[in-house]
């Protein structure tokens, strides 16, 4: 099957969404999508230019999870999801048929589906998932000095007002991130402490409405974070990394977009294995 039978029609259908909370419910379950979704935009010529910055910014982390050759960013996912040496031409191919179809027929396409569409196709194809399932999960069942650091952390969200809704976390963290970035770059102290403690706000605001639980992850060498994982243990929820992405400017979606979305992914996802008897 070639790489666009897929999606053929998919992406005229013009039905995807494109607001910040569908993206973030989009890159819940698969995280892969939103590089992917940067590479067919890319492609186009239509990327824009803070999407742009952050993926050159994060190219050596992508070829260290996806154990690849460092280059360019473009270069990195290419090898991560063996995609053929003239794929990008080939997109641009497909996004003029596909635009000269939908104009021959008076519909409407735009770059956003159709990359969206073309990245669903790629990651269909490609089985493996560096970012959730060749990360070390460890334990899977908490234990004492796990819970108490979970619970401090919890503890100085609290106090800074952070825990009652998703509302007042975005306030907090919008407060506190304006706080650090307009305080001199030599006199800033580092946000980690402020972010682990916000991510297990925002942890436990899913935690509570799913059926996850907390367990602590690392990527190899590097220091250990919190994350939640579901039911089947087939899905890891990278919480701090969500905040820090938001805090150094890399997501613009509020932390309150990011808990609605995981818990109607994970809600999505559950009744699918309740439904489907072949999930379980």
């Amino acid at each position: 099957m070639g790489l666009f039978d897929r999606f053929r029609g998919v992406a005229r259908s013009g039905s995807r969404r494109s607001k910040a909370a569908a993206l973030d419910e989009r890159y819940a379950d698969k995280p892969q999508l939103r590089f992917l979704d940067a590479y067919v935009l890319d492609a186009l010529g239509v990327l824009d230019d803070i999407t742009a910055d952050q993926m050159v910014e994060l190219s050596p982390r992508l070829a260290h999870m996806y154990e690849v050759d460092e280059g360019p960013w473009q270069r990195v996912l290419e090898q991560a999801f063996s995609l053929a040496p003239n794929v990008r031409e080939t997109i641009l191919n497909e996004w003029g048929f596909q635009l000269e179809e939908a104009v021959s027929k008076g519909a409407r396409l735009n770059e956003v589906d159709f990359a969206q569409a073309v990245a669903d196709s790629i990651a269909e194809e490609d089985a493996a998932d560096p970012l959730d399932f060749d990360l070390v999960v460890k334990p899977v069942e908490a234990n004492a000095d796990m819970v108490d650091a979970l619970r401090r952390a919890h503890v100085r969200a609290a106090d800074m007002g952070a825990t009652a809704s998703g509302e007042e976390l975005q306030s907090v963290f919008i407060s506190q991130r304006n706080a650090w970035y307009h305080t001199p770059e030599d006199q800033r102290e580092t946000p980690d402490a402020v972010i682990e403690a916000l991510a297990v706000a925002a942890g436990e605001m899913i935690r509570e409405s799913t059926n996850t639980h907390w367990v602590i992850y690392s990527y190899g060498d590097d220091a250990v974070e919190f994350g939640l994982t579901d039911a089947r243990h087939e899905r890891l929820y990278k919480i701090v990394e969500s905040v820090h992405e938001r805090w150094m400017l890399w997501n613009d979606t509020g932390l309150d977009e990011y808990v609605d979305g995981t818990i109607r992914s994970l809600t999505k996802a559950a009744e699918h294995t309740q439904n489907d008897p072949d999930a379980s």
